[in-house]
């Protein structure tokens, strides 16, 4: 067991036997000889005594000596016990919010019971809903990008320095080729843009990294020039943020822990800080607000300016409007679906200030068809089948949700997959409209913007005159059922 493991157990010790005999701490501190703060530091699992200590703490509780000493845990302690044999909060990255584990120890002491019971039922939870261990660690990373309102200052600074140390070029758009030469003459590595999709398990792949020296870095042929630069920005990111714990390809094939995550998140964010200048695309994106009128035209613009991929561009977006717009009421979605299907998954979200309307659904339901990131997507998909397709489509929306009268403002861009080519995307974020957004985004009220009443999913959805409707509303009738049977039960009073 780890040394900290043993520091709480034998506080957890003292503190149940000193409170079982009814021992005021000051008491046991003038009877063992020891300061109140200094037992006080015992009992919280951050001191452990050496031996003539542990014997006058022995002595003055009337306990043996080896009972204090021993791991061997009463039924009371025997759920803590198993807590911290799991390793489970080992996995949780506790610090990340301010938590820190001898308090969250001393939460479950004071009821060991209960606790165990709760951690039971999140296990049995998790196991019914084939909730795996790394299912843990992306909503742990996307609660910390959430807390932070996804802007990281010494990113931003880091990016700003290695662009200086390299006098790379400032205006945008940055080259791939400039960050090609300082991966091989900086870090050793060696690049391969040929061979990667040959095998064709690994066509999908964007791109493959080995442990070998030099470093063979596979990138894959069929990735855009922009995509090529974020792969190659991102390796820079984990070496020169000195990040030595990361994920051999993209996406990620498994998540072997969260700091595995977390630096995969803090490579990726310097990756976007670098070829996205924050310095040229604010005011971008201030002109782009200040019109009258939503043109999708000069959103796509700006996109192609910094030779962006929508997802990185609305993702570095999602960086820069809490922290230098004030536009903290917004939420990110993406939304993939397979080419020639009618499935559509939400692969990634972030909600700033609160949980908002729209969200991820895990249940296997189907998302609103009236959202205007499916319709983008059905665009896409149109204008593939009709062979028309030129390029990313941009499309807007005021949407109001017809549970919670939350109104948004959504702007999202859509496009065919480069990597996984059956498959389309589209990215949009979502800006609650109040009057910090009424003042920032002039076009909000434009009377070309369409507006409609939506949903989450169709199986929750209670608007009646659906002409899209994808599935029925399910959970929607089962709720009426259940409040009917009530109603029935109430009247049998009255017979």
């Amino acid at each position: 067991m780890k040394a900290e493991n043993i520091k709480i157990i034998f506080g957890l010790k003292i503190k149940q036997i000193r409170t079982d005999k009814q021992i005021q701490l000051n008491d046991l501190a003038r009877m063992s000889g020891m300061s109140a703060s200094y037992l006080n530091e015992i009992e919280k699992g951050k001191k452990y005594p050496k031996t003539d200590k542990i014997m006058a703490l022995a002595n003055a509780l009337e306990t043996e000596f080896d009972e204090l000493v021993s791991l061997k845990l009463n039924r009371r302690l025997l759920p803590i016990g198993r807590l911290l044999d799991s390793k489970f909060l080992d996995e949780i990255p506790l610090e990340l919010f301010g938590i820190e584990t001898h308090k969250l120890i001393e939460i479950i002491s004071n009821a060991p019971a209960k606790i165990n019971a709760f951690i039971s039922a999140l296990i049995q939870i998790a196991r019914n809903y084939n909730v795996r261990q790394e299912s843990f660690y992306l909503p742990s990373l996307k609660a910390f990008q959430e807390y932070h309102d996804n802007y990281f200052e010494e990113f931003e600074q880091a990016a700003d320095q290695f662009r200086s140390e390299y006098q790379l070029d400032i205006e945008p758009p940055l080259k791939p080729e400039q960050l090609d030469h300082i991966l091989h003459q900086k870090y050793n590595y060696s690049i391969d843009y040929e061979n990667l999709t040959k095998s064709p398990e690994l066509q999908n792949l964007r791109f493959v990294c080995t442990d070998t020296d030099p470093v063979r870095l596979f990138i894959n042929p069929n990735l855009d020039k922009f995509q090529r630069a974020f792969v190659l920005g991102r390796q820079l990111g984990y070496n020169y943020l000195g990040l030595s714990e990361r994920p051999k390809t993209s996406p990620m094939l498994r998540i072997h822990s969260f700091d595995q995550a977390l630096n995969n998140f803090k490579a990726s964010y310097f990756s976007g800080a670098l070829l996205l200048n924050k310095r040229f695309l604010i005011p971008d994106i201030r002109e782009f607000f200040k019109q009258k009128t939503w043109q999708p035209s000069a959103l796509l613009e700006i996109m192609h300016k910094y030779t962006s991929s929508p997802d990185m561009f609305m993702q570095r977006l999602t960086n820069l409007l809490p922290s230098h717009f004030g536009l903290t009421n917004l939420f990110f979605m993406r939304i993939r679906n397979q080419q020639n299907t009618t499935y559509y998954s939400i692969t990634k979200e972030l909600h700033f200030s609160q949980m908002h309307s729209p969200h991820a659904n895990e249940l296997e339901e189907h998302y609103c068809r009236r959202w205007i990131t499916i319709q983008v997507l059905q665009n896409v998909e149109n204008e593939r089948k009709s062979n028309t397709y030129k390029g990313p489509i941009a499309g807007i929306q005021r949407c109001v949700f017809s549970d919670t009268g939350n109104e948004y403002l959504v702007i999202s861009i859509g496009r065919t997959m480069v990597s996984a080519a059956d498959n389309n995307y589209c990215v949009g974020i979502g800006f609650l409209i109040n009057n910090e957004l009424k003042k920032k985004i002039r076009f909000w009220n434009d009377p070309a913007i369409p507006v409609e009443v939506v949903n989450e999913t169709c199986e929750r959805c209670n608007i009646t005159d659906c002409q899209v409707r994808a599935a029925a509303p399910s959970v929607v009738n089962r709720k009426q059922r259940l409040r009917d049977i009530e109603g029935a039960i109430v009247k049998l009073s009255e017979f």
